[in-house]
C-alpha cells in the first residue's frame, strides 16, 4: 500500500458509509468535515485510548498521512462509521468488518500504556537487626 494523502482516507470513509459513490470526490464541506472528524477521534484514541499512533493535529487535505500503513485500516473504518453516524446513514456489514479488522491489527501492534497504581500497595519497613541481616531475609 502506497502512501495516501488525507483527502484518499477521507474519500475512501466517506464512501465505505455511503455518503459518496466509488467515482466521486467529495465536496468541499464534505472533506472539510470528515477531517474534523478525524482529527477529533485521533485526538481521542491519543488521550482515552492510550495508543499513541504519531497523529496531530491536520489542516491539510492533499498531504500525506502520516500514521503507519496497517493502522490506516482501523482509521479509515472508526472514521466512516463515525460520518455515518454523523449523517444518520445505517453501519454496513463492510463497515463493521473493515473497522474490526484495522482495529484489531492497531491493538496487535500498539502496547496500551496504562501506569500501574502502587498506591493502594501497604507502606513496607525495613528493619534491620544487628548481625547486619534485612528482617524479610
Amino acid at each position: 500500500m502506497a502512501e495516501i494523502t488525507h483527502q484518499d482516507l477521507i474519500r475512501d470513509a466517506l464512501t465505505l458509509a455511503g455518503v459518496i459513490g466509488k467515482e466521486q470526490a467529495p465536496s468541499a464541506l464534505q472533506a472539510r468535515d470528515a477531517l474534523h472528524m478525524l482529527n477529533e477521534m485521533m485526538s481521542e484514541w491519543d488521550e482515552a485510548v492510550q495508543r499513541k499512533l504519531g497523529w496531530y493535529e491536520q489542516t491539510d487535505l492533499t498531504s500525506n498521512v502520516k500514521i503507519p500503513m496497517w493502522a490506516q485500516r482501523g482509521v479509515k473504518g472508526s472514521l466512516a462509521r463515525m460520518i455515518a453516524a454523523d449523517y444518520q446513514l445505517p453501519e454496513t456489514q463492510e463497515m463493521v468488518s473493515v473497522q474490526s479488522a484495522g482495529l484489531a491489527s492497531i491493538r496487535k501492534r500498539t502496547v496500551e500504556r496504562n501506569p500501574a497504581r502502587l498506591d493502594y500497595l501497604p507502606q513496607g519497613q525495613a528493619v534491620i537487626s544487628p548481625s547486619g541481616r534485612k528482617a524479610w531475609e
